[in-house]
C-alpha cells in the first residue's frame, strides 16, 4: 500500500477515476488507502468473502500440461463447497457509473516532474468499438526519452561531378537538409533520430523535447471506461504537450490515412500475440475473457475484427468518443502551467470553414 501511495503514476490514475466517476463506486481506489487497511477487522473480511466470493462470480482457468479431468477433480475437491446462493437472495446489484468531465489538480512544486492524465469516456469491455479504438491508440503510440529513435547514416561515393552544391542538394533531396561531413571521397549524411519514430506524436515530442514519456490507455469496465493518455514532463512543457496531444486526437477524427491505420493494425496484432508468451499470461487471458466476454475469443477472431478496421472506421469511431467531448483531467506535481480546463475543452474540436 505504501508503494502504491508513493507511485505518482498510480496516484494520478486514482485522481483521474475520482474526478471522472465522482459520486460512484469507480471513484474509489481499487486497493483503498493505507488508513482503511489499518482499520480492517476479521469480521470485515469474513463479511466481504461471504458476500462476493460465490461460485457464479468465479472462474477456474488452467493452461499448459494440465489434464482436464484432473483439473475437474481438484476443483471439486477444493472448491466444491463454495456456495451458489446469497444470504436472503441479496445478490449484489450492478450500479451504473456516470462519467463527468472535470479536473483534479494537486500542485506540488517540490516534485521534479509533472504527471498529467487526460481521458474521455470510453466503451465497456464487450463494445465492438474497442477494436477501432485500440488501433487508434496504436497510431498515437507511446514514447520514452530513453528510446532515442536511432540515427541512420548513409555514405555516398563522390564522383567527379559530385562536388560542393551537388552534395548539399543531394542531402536536401534525400534527408531534408541534414548534417554532411565531407572528405576526399565520401559524404556522411546523418538524420535526426526522431525522423525514424513510427508515431507522429512521438516524433514531435522527441524533436521538441516536450516530455519524458507518454502512453495511451483504454481502461474498460462493464459499461464504461476511460480512453486517453498519460504523460510525464517538465513543468514548463505541460501546455504545449496537451496542445499537440489534442491535435493528434483531432487528426484521428478528421484525417486518418490508410497507411497510418495499417501501421496501427500491425502494432495491435503484434501486441495481442506477444502478450501470450507463456502459460501464465495465457491462463490470465482465459480467466479475464470468461469474466468479461463470457467466452475466450480466439486469435483468429481477433484478426478478422482487426482486418475489418479501415481509415473511415477509425475516423468515425474516434469522432464518436473524442470529438467535442468533455474530458477528465488529473494533474500531480509542479502543474502551475497545466492548461485551464475551458481551453482543454475547446481543444476537443476544430473550427473549419
Amino acid at each position: 500500500m505504501q508503494e502504491n501511495d508513493a507511485s505518482m503514476r498510480d496516484v494520478v490514475f486514482d485522481y483521474l477515476h475520482a474526478t471522472a466517476f465522482q459520486g460512484t463506486s469507480l471513484a474509489q481506489a481499487v486497493e483503498g488507502t493505507s488508513e482503511n487497511v489499518r482499520k480492517l477487522s476479521r469480521a470485515d473480511l469474513t463479511e466481504y468473502l461471504s458476500r462476493h466470493y460465490k461460485a457464479p462470480r468465479m472462474v477456474l482457468a488452467a493452461a499448459g500440461g494440465v489434464e482436464h479431468q484432473q483439473l475437474l477433480d481438484l476443483a471439486q475437491k477444493h472448491l466444491g463447497d463454495i456456495s451458489w446462493q446469497y444470504p436472503e437472495d441479496a445478490v449484489p446489484a450492478f450500479t451504473p457509473c456516470r462519467f463527468t468531465g472535470s479536473e483534479i489538480r494537486h500542485r506540488d512544486d517540490a516534485l521534479p516532474l509533472a504527471h498529467v492524465a487526460i481521458a474521455v469516456e470510453g466503451p465497456g469491455w464487450a463494445n465492438p468499438d474497442n477494436v477501432a479504438l485500440q488501433v487508434a491508440n496504436a497510431i498515437i503510440g507511446h514514447y520514452d526519452c530513453t528510446y532515442g529513435g536511432g540515427a541512420v547514416s548513409a555514405r555516398i561515393s563522390m564522383g567527379p561531378r559530385l562536388q560542393g552544391r551537388e552534395v548539399l542538394g543531394l542531402c536536401a533531396a534525400v534527408h531534408g537538409v541534414t548534417v554532411c561531413v565531407e572528405d576526399k571521397r565520401w559524404v556522411l549524411i546523418t538524420c535526426p533520430p526522431w525522423q525514424h519514430l513510427s508515431s507522429p506524436l512521438a516524433s514531435i515530442v522527441a524533436a521538441n523535447k516536450l516530455c519524458q514519456s507518454f502512453q495511451t490507455f483504454n481502461i474498460c469496465y462493464a459499461e464504461t471506461g476511460l480512453l486517453g493518455a498519460h504523460f510525464v514532463c517538465d513543468r514548463m512543457k505541460i501546455d504545449e504537450m496537451i496542445y499537440v496531444l489534442q491535435g493528434q486526437w483531432m487528426r484521428l477524427c478528421t484525417s486518418t490515412t490508410e497507411s497510418a491505420v495499417a501501421r496501427g493494425k500491425n502494432i495491435l496484432r503484434n501486441a495481442l500475440v506477444s502478450q501470450l508468451d507463456g502459460t501464465t499470461p495465457v491462463c490470465e487471458d482465459i480467466g479475464r475473457s470468461l469474466l468479461t466476454y463470457g467466452r475466450r475469443i480466439p486469435l483468429a477472431e481477433w484478426e478478422s475484427r482487426i482486418a475489418e478496421v479501415d481509415a473511415s472506421v477509425v475516423r468515425e469511431i474516434c469522432s464518436k468518443y473524442f470529438y467535442d467531448q468533455c474530458p477528465a483531467v488529473a494533474g500531480y506535481g509542479p502543474i502551475e502551467q497545466l492548461t485551464d480546463y475551458n481551453r482543454i475543452r475547446s481543444g476537443m474540436f476544430w473550427l473549419r470553414f
